[in-house]
């Protein structure tokens, strides 16, 4: 015969609820996509030379920023060195930088564009042989996210007659931005809107026993056969109705379980559509397992995972998610903290990730295609956000996101019939991004 044993605390104190922190800023340096200079006569060199003799040369570079649309930009730096090509001395050499928005590529449209300016340098060969820069350029690199922009170009001008300088093609300036990368993912944590305890003194007749402060979850299939069961609904209607659920968490604080050495509690939880409304008939709702607790060893905070899949179906069309607590363990009882308990207890949480967003689109156009599969393996093994491939928000491009936009692929599609690929072609398709993956990590 199990010796039993009543484990019972009342907490005193306070108790911190540590919620999720933000998405954390990432840094990430570019390097220059396209360099080269343009002259005042319209000749176009791949080479960044900056003078002003008997023609005008200006340097120019682009950087793509793409990858940051949507991101919070905390800083922009732009840092570099200008060297002297020719120290012949011709006073001193000042150099203005302006930022434009470009396309790219080096062309003639590029050596006197619409730009904003940064700041200039001067430097004074022979005595000088470089100058080195850097620029805070945030506000300007929020500006053009802001406008559509997809590259940032640094129009380098010489503002006096001066011999030629240029800009190393082994050292070419870099910009580097650091960002909360965009993260479509949304996080809802929900407290019930109602939430009792029911109980069947002879296991079929149930009344509604609220036990205010906590509520306790037991079965006894003998002598008495006694049932007491949980009902907690938590209000779901501020979810869109099209949202994908990541995940979905149940937390609850243990206030007083029944146990033996080999024996702990497990409770079940069994998904209904609720109204808000206190109803001892939500005690009898048909069993439809959506999550059930590890056993419980031990007075703390609890969590359960949810199905998902059960979460969605309810949006759109019920304004609650109900919840039925049952005792999995016969002989075993389980109490935690209701909504109704002193502060200093957590009161029963439901933790919903989701999004809005279709799953797999990158970069937002509105469908998963070859583009987002692009994107995703240019990052590979990066640290990085959505726009760069990372879909279940653990800050890094891998496996599991391929998964998921292969698993979508086509997603957001037009709505017309449109030809099914063979599967031959989506196991190259396949093979392909393995073979990628392989040479990355080689």
């Amino acid at each position: 015969m199990f010796r039993f044993a009543l484990i019972v605390a009342w907490l005193v104190g306070l108790v911190v609820l540590v919620c999720p922190s933000p998405e954390a800023a990432q840094a990430q340096v570019l390097d220059p996509v396209a360099w080269g200079s343009v002259s005042s006569s319209g000749d176009v060199s791949s080479t960044g030379w900056i003078y002003d003799t008997s023609v005008e040369k200006r340097a120019i570079i682009e950087y793509d920023i793409s990858g940051f649309a949507g991101s919070t930009i905390s800083t922009a730096v732009l840092g570099g060195t200008i060297y002297v090509n020719n120290s012949a001395d011709t006073g001193d050499r000042i150099i203005q930088l302006g930022l434009y928005s470009g396309d790219g590529l080096v062309s003639v449209a590029d050596y006197d564009p619409s730009r904003a300016n940064v700041g200039s340098v001067s430097y004074h060969p022979p005595i000088d042989s470089n100058v080195s820069f850097s620029f805070d350029i945030a506000s300007q690199i929020r500006a053009m996210l802001s406008s559509g922009s997809d590259y940032a170009g640094i129009n380098f001008t010489p503002m006096n007659f001066q011999a030629p300088s240029l800009l190393s093609s082994g050292d070419y300036p870099t910009l580097t931005i650091e960002a909360v990368p965009f993260s479509p993912w949304r996080d809802a944590e929900l407290t019930p809107a109602v939430d009792f305890q029911a109980t069947a003194a002879d296991g079929v007749n149930f009344v509604v026993t609220d036990g205010g402060e906590s509520i306790n979850v037991a079965r006894f299939t003998w002598p008495t056969g006694e049932d007491r069961r949980g009902v907690l609904e938590f209000d779901i209607s501020g979810i869109p109705s099209d949202a994908t659920i990541g995940s979905a968490r149940l937390e609850l604080e243990v206030r007083a379980i029944t146990a033996s050495p080999s024996s702990y509690p497990i409770l079940d939880f069994h998904g209904f559509a609720g109204n808000g409304q206190r109803d001892v008939s939500d005690a009898t709702v048909p069993f439809n397992l959506v999550g059930r607790s590890d056993p419980i060893t031990e007075l703390a905070i609890v969590g359960i995972d949810l199905s998902t899949d059960y979460i969605e179906s309810l949006l759109g069309s019920a304004t609650h998610l109900g919840l039925l607590a049952y005792q999995y363990t016969d002989g075993r009882q389980t109490s935690f903290a209701t909504s109704e308990a002193p502060s200093f207890f957590d009161p029963p949480t439901l933790i919903l990730e989701y999004i809005t967003e279709i799953m797999g689109d990158v970069d937002l156009s509105g469908q998963v295609d070859d583009d987002d599969l692009s994107l995703l393996l240019a990052h590979w093994n990066q640290a990085a956000g959505w726009r760069q491939g990372d879909l279940n928000r653990d800050n890094t491009v891998n496996d599991d996101d391929l998964s998921l936009l292969l698993a979508n692929w086509g997603a957001g599609g037009p709505p017309a019939p449109q030809p099914v690929p063979e599967p031959a072609t989506f196991v190259l398709l396949t093979a392909g991004a393995l073979g990628l993956m392989r040479r990355r990590r080689s």
